[in-house]
């Protein structure tokens, strides 16, 4: 297995930027995994299928509490499950392993038997967003050692990354 990370400060944009490169390797990779949109939209993504699964779900019982957030058992479930069949893809995105997962909560089990079941499977790729503040307890969690790490900044050339992470997926 490849593995990149992805990190920057909370809203700098990187699950946008994720988006972008996704959009561009679409026709060249098998994408799984899970994109988590936040802000207004407060929703996870299956990247197999495009399916959309809101955090909360009226008449399932909360799973999570983060913030503003609230993340009910039905959303955490279709994530992990979004995160379980990423296994039979090529470039597997998690976005994000943040404050839940780095105390054991949200979707770090989930995470954790993913990269346990590619770890060692040449030809796959991971890419994880990783809140800035989490990303070495996410190495030492998950024993993961990124052959690189983008950090995305402000004032930083998103396009000049974005040509690093594609030419980095594409060798």
């Amino acid at each position: 297995m490849r593995f990149f990370i992805i990190t920057g400060r909370r809203h700098i944009g990187k699950t946008t930027f994720l988006l972008e490169i996704i959009e561009d390797l679409k026709d060249s990779f098998s994408i799984g995994g899970v994109l988590t949109l936040g802000d207004e939209k407060k929703a996870f993504v299956n990247l197999q299928n495009r399916a959309k699964c809101d955090y909360y779900i009226e008449n399932s019982p909360i799973k999570e509490r983060i913030g503003d957030y609230v993340i009910s058992e039905k959303a955490i479930k279709f994530a992990e499950q979004a995160i379980k069949t990423a296994v039979n893809s090529k470039l597997i995105i998690i976005d994000e392993f943040g404050r839940l997962e780095r105390d054991k909560k949200g979707l770090y089990n989930a995470t954790n038997q993913l990269i346990e079941s590619i770890r060692d499977k040449k030809g796959k790729i991971l890419i994880m967003i990783v809140q800035i503040d989490v990303v070495d307890k996410a190495k030492n969690l998950l024993n993961i050692h990124p052959e690189k790490t983008w950090v995305l900044k402000k004032k930083s050339n998103k396009k000049l990354i974005q040509d690093s992470v594609k030419k980095e997926l594409k060798r």
